[in-house]
C-alpha cells in the first residue's frame, strides 16, 4: 500500500510536470509573421533611411539587424538564446536570386509567462515534497507507537 501509494504520487507529480511544459504559450502564426517581413522588406527598399530598427506591426514586436551590422551574430545569439522568432530579410539581386540582407527578431512576450511557469513547476514541486514528506512523517509516527506498543507488551511478559 505504501509503494502503491508513493508510486501514485510520483505519477501524479510527472504528469502534472509533463502537463505544465507542455503548454505552449507562444502560438506564433507564421502567415502573419511572413506578411510583416514583406511589409518591412517592401518599407526598406522604398525608403531605406526612414525605417526604424525596431517597432510593432500587428500587435508583435520586431528588431531589424543587418548583416552589415558589427553585432550582428550576437544579437542573433541572443535572439535564439531567449527564444525569439527569426526570419530573414532577402532582397532580389540583379542575377535573381533572393539574398539575405538582415533578420527580423520578432520578440516574445513570454519572459513573464515563462517566469510564471517557473514559478509554477516550484510550486509543484514544494507541495509534492510536502506530501510525500508528511506521509512518510505520519507513518513513521505510527510505525514508532506500534513499536513502542510491542516494545510494552514485551517487558510485560518477561
Amino acid at each position: 500500500m505504501i509503494i502503491g501509494f508513493t508510486v501514485s504520487l510520483i505519477v501524479c507529480y510527472g504528469i502534472t510536470v509533463s502537463y505544465i511544459n507542455g503548454t505552449s504559450e507562444n502560438n506564433v502564426d507564421v502567415m502573419v509573421l511572413n506578411a510583416v517581413v514583406k511589409t518591412i522588406e517592401k518599407e526598406l527598399q522604398d525608403e531605406p533611411t526612414s525605417s526604424s530598427r525596431s517597432g510593432t506591426k500587428e500587435k508583435m514586436a520586431y528588431d531589424i539587424v543587418f548583416t552589415t551590422d558589427k553585432d550582428y551574430q550576437a544579437r542573433l545569439f541572443e535572439a535564439i538564446k531567449n527564444s525569439n522568432t527569426v526570419m530573414d530579410l532577402t532582397t532580389t539581386s540583379a542575377i535573381g536570386r533572393d539574398e539575405i540582407f538582415g533578420k527580423v527578431i520578432f520578440l516574445n512576450e513570454s519572459s513573464q509567462a515563462a517566469s510564471i511557469k517557473t514559478n509554477l513547476l516550484i510550486g509543484v514541486s514544494i507541495i509534492f515534497l510536502i506530501i510525500v514528506s508528511g506521509f512518510y512523517g505520519i507513518l513513521g509516527i505510527v510505525y514508532l507507537s506500534i513499536l513502542k506498543v510491542r516494545i510494552f507488551h514485551l517487558q510485560k511478559t518477561v
